[in-house]
């Protein structure tokens, strides 16, 4: 009986530590915002940096910081904090700190062996591009907007009160200038900088003022500098295929590398040794050069995008680079083998869609490639590359079985759903802007950047006609969006014109033309039912139409940024709204009020679509990733922290957040504060439960 027992715990025991193994690799469910159930995507790399030992990877990225086993290629942790994407990273020689840079305009130091948060740096609104320790690690210097450069005691946090850059008004214009890299001498007493002129500015650090400037670069701007292993010499980079070798002593220009054949160098980095130059460049190759004589030593491909960060290894052995292609790439410098590629982190969405049957979701994104993803898991399960610019909408056919994509490069693609194949182009376009497919799935409808809204038949690619969007003379008056009625009789299309037009989808005629929004039209959509239709744009609000008569319903406000996206509940009570403020708003159909708001991208939100049994709603951002959000959590305001009833613990957040203004999830009735009237109603719907609107 005793070993019967014991045999039970052991396998309820192993059952256990596998079902949390599963949890603490699925990095999909890690530090999610309130009200999302999973998160697809890691976002994109900005850059990479090693450790001073060699041990681990950490990636700034949109969402956070990722931290790699250097060796395994295995993920770690992920650290979140910034309420922006984290531009720039560095460790301090002795490993012990990193400092993260973010759009948020903060500095954040983190405790590496805990990985926790140590302190916050504020002393500036603007966004900080990059970070840098000094030698000693006593300071550190962060460049930002309006080529202002600061330097920090890392110890107190205490800002060096004489610092400039140096750069005036009568080198760059102030409104638009900004500092991109920043690199230390290895003795510390050289500051060099770079950014949105063509100068290599040198600062003596102790006093803070400028050295000199260097000169020499044909390009309009700089995006990196760093000083070589000895002191002696500076590499910059910036416009062009080719990159700078600098005397420091002189400021003569030694030699220039010339190789990469596809518009610019994104990065360079010196072997520690100091005689090998890595350079990564936007023709998707990483190439290694003689530091001493400029000779080209080789190249690595492998990567089918720009590679836009590299770093060297402590010891020399290993570069590892990151992509625009969203995988990070570790390589054998003497060999130039692919030791590991790393997949997962994904480049801006523009555009995503349900498949029918609520399984997957496609993503179309500023790589140019669609993912497809499994909304179980939320693991990637096909990449479809062929586009040769960003994909700006997708959509799913009725039947699961094809998916259109509309790009940049003025094509269509259509693409077999579950084989992951090519199948055809449709041609003839200017930059397409929005696709449809009709009810029946027999007909797709395009809207592009040349006015027009374009009708296809989907199995032969044939065209049917072409119907104008717009008769404004302005240069961007594109039609943004696109959508078939629900009875596949109407097409509706939104314009740059601030117009919504309507046709009818068999003869191609005008039925009427909807005004009132008062800048550029981004999304209109069907209610269920077709008797309704929303739209929103830049005009910041939401506009709902009657779709049999045009007439002009109500309008929805609420939002602080341009909005991008509008979708109808499959139930055709409640509505979604996604904008450049980052936020999704959820609204009553009926009566207009906002109830829920969720909070969580870190970039503006471009597409909102709900599952197709409108339990679910899914997001995607600027931050590269898709996020999905339990909706049905959302209709019950009053429970903040949607634990499925209106308890203790949610007046408890009303009083903790009392007095606060913004966007807060406690503020119930969306009124900008949470105040008395936040309490009252979370007091009065106390007991509730989880209900639809």
């Amino acid at each position: 009986m005793k070993r019967k027992m014991l045999l039970i715990l052991t396998v309820l025991f192993t059952i256990l530590t596998l079902v949390q193994n599963t949890f603490a690799q699925d990095t999909t469910l890690w530090d999610l915002p309130e009200g999302a159930k999973r998160r697809l995507g890691k976002g994109t790399i900005n850059e990479v940096k090693y450790t001073p030992d060699g041990m681990h990877i950490a990636v700034a990225s949109s969402i956070g910081i990722w931290i790699y086993d250097a060796h395994t290629g295995k993920v770690l942790d992920l650290l979140t904090g910034h309420s922006g994407g984290v531009s720039s990273i560095d460790f301090s020689p002795n490993g012990k700190i990193l400092a993260s840079g973010s759009s948020d305009g903060t500095i954040r130091l983190w405790d590496v062996e805990t990985r926790q948060h140590m302190r916050t740096f504020i002393g500036f609104r603007y966004p900080v591009r990059v970070v840098v320790f000094s030698p000693d690690g006593n300071k550190l210097a962060s460049g930002h907007r309006h080529s202002i450069i600061r330097l920090w005691d890392v110890e107190t946090g205490e800002l060096s009160p004489n610092f400039t850059s140096g750069r005036t008004p009568q080198l760059l214009s102030i409104a638009y200038s900004w500092i991109a890299d920043l690199a230390f001498s290895p003795d510390g007493k050289i500051l060099a900088s770079v950014g949105s002129d063509s100068l290599v500015g040198l600062n003596d650090v102790e006093s803070g003022k400028g050295i000199r400037f260097l000169s020499g670069h044909l390009g309009w701007t700089l995006n990196t500098v760093l000083f070589s292993p000895d002191g002696k010499t500076i590499v910059s980079v910036g416009d062009g295929r080719t990159f700078n070798l600098w005397e420091v002593e002189t400021g003569v220009i030694l030699r220039s590398f010339s190789g990469h054949t596809d518009y610019n160098v994104n990065s360079v980095a010196f072997s520690p040794d100091g005689k090998t130059i890595a350079s990564g460049g936007s023709d998707h190759t990483i190439r290694l050069w003689n530091a001493n004589t400029g000779d080209h030593i080789s190249t690595y491909k492998g990567h089918t995008d720009s590679v836009n960060s590299l770093v060297f290894k402590p010891d020399g052995s290993n570069i590892i680079s990151g992509s625009r292609d969203g995988t990070l790439q570790k390589w054998d410098v003497n060999t130039g083998e692919n030791i590991y590629t790393l997949p997962g982190h994904t480049n801006w969405i523009n555009s995503i869609a349900f498949s029918p049957d609520g399984k997957k979701i496609v993503s179309g994104s500023g790589d140019s490639t669609l993912n497809l993803w499994d909304v179980d898991s939320g693991q990637k399960v096909q990449t479809f590359t062929g586009h040769t610019n960003d994909v700006m909408s997708v959509a799913f056919s009725p039947d699961n079985r094809t998916i259109a994509s509309g790009s940049w490069d003025d094509t269509i693609r259509l693409w077999n759903a579950e084989a992951g194949e090519y199948l055809r182009t449709l041609s003839g376009h200017s930059s397409v802007l929005s696709v449809s497919f009709s009810p029946d799935g027999k007909t797709l409808v395009n809207g592009d950047e040349a006015r027009t809204v374009s009708l296809w038949v989907v199995n032969t690619g044939q065209l049917i006609r072409t119907l104008k969007g717009n008769t404004s003379t302005r240069y961007f008056t594109g039609v943004r969006s696109v959508v078939f009625s629900p009875d596949g009789k109407t097409i509706a299309g939104g314009s740059e014109d601030t117009h919504i037009r309507l046709w009818e989808a068999d003869t191609g005629q005008l039925i009427r033309t909807l005004t009132g929004h008062t800048e550029r039209i981004e999304s209109v959509v069907f209610s269920a039912d077709g008797n309704q239709i929303a739209s929103a744009g830049w005009d910041k609000t939401i506009r709902l139409w009657d779709a049999n008569t045009g007439e002009h319903i109500r309008t929805l406000t609420g939002h602080d940024d341009w909005i991008n996206s509008v979708a109808f509940s499959p139930d055709g009570k409640s509505i979604a709204s996604g904008g450049d403020d980052s936020h999704i708003y959820l609204w009553n159909v009926d009566n207009g009020e906002h109830f829920h708001t969720f909070t969580g991208h870190l970039s503006e939100v471009n597409s909102v679509v709900f599952s197709p049994d409108g339990s679910a709603l899914a997001s995607g951002s600027n931050d590269g990733t898709v996020l999905l959000w339990d909706f049905s959590t959302s209709l019950q305001p009053e429970d903040i922290n949607a634990d499925g009833v209106v308890d203790v613990l949610d007046l408890t957040l009303v009083a903790s957040n009392f007095g606060k203004q913004g966007h807060n999830t406690a503020d119930v009735n969306g009124d900008g504060v949470v105040d008395i009237l936040d309490l009252v109603r979370v007091a009065s719907a106390f007991g509730n439960r989880t209900t639809t609107p």
